[in-house]
């Protein structure tokens, strides 16, 4: 009897994960599943592969679960692929993913107010020397990688920053 039971709690627990119409490994929107970060990198350099960027380097995974590329530009490059290959990040930490900031969880969608408050930094960050500030994103962040820090932008968000931080939205 003992068996039985067992194996009826097994065969449920199958079952229960089946039937979502998606394929194993594809779900969209998990904060963080704590799947392994090389695994996930590697999984979302080869989609993007598949997707137009050929020269995707290999990633290279830091011990935090964040990778960089090199001198490859990466955040120019996750653009192009974001469509396709974006939810693949989704299974890395939050911290681990590009512009996650070492932030905990998903973020709650962004208000009107919040959002409005972001383009208004973006026109003033570009306004004040910072020509190539990236748009804000839907989910109300900009995705800053490694890559894009470079000496220059380092420089220009300097000048700008000061001006423009108080537009920053406090939530």
């Amino acid at each position: 009897m003992r068996f039985f039971l067992g194996t009826v709690g097994i065969v449920l627990a199958l079952i229960s994960g089946c039937g979502s119409g998606q394929t194993p490994g594809t779900e969209t929107g998990q904060a963080g599943t704590g799947a392994d970060p090389a695994v996930v990198w590697t999984e979302f350099v080869a989609c993007a592969r598949v997707n137009g960027r050929q020269d995707w380097p290999d990633p290279q995974v830091k011990p935090d679960g964040t990778a960089t590329f090199g001198d490859f530009p990466a955040k120019a490059a996750l653009e192009a692929v974001r469509e396709k290959c974006g939810a693949i990040l989704d299974k890395l930490p939050p911290a681990a993913r590009p512009g996650g900031g070492g932030r905990q969880g998903p973020l709650p969608p962004p208000t009107e107010a919040h959002m409005k408050a972001m383009n208004e930094y973006t026109k003033c960050m570009r306004e004040n020397g910072f020509d190539d500030w990236p748009d804000v994103h839907a989910d109300g962040t900009f995705w800053l990688d490694d890559a894009f820090w470079t000496p220059e932008h380092r420089a220009k968000q300097a000048i700008a920053d000061p001006k423009c931080r108080h537009l920053m939205p406090s939530n």
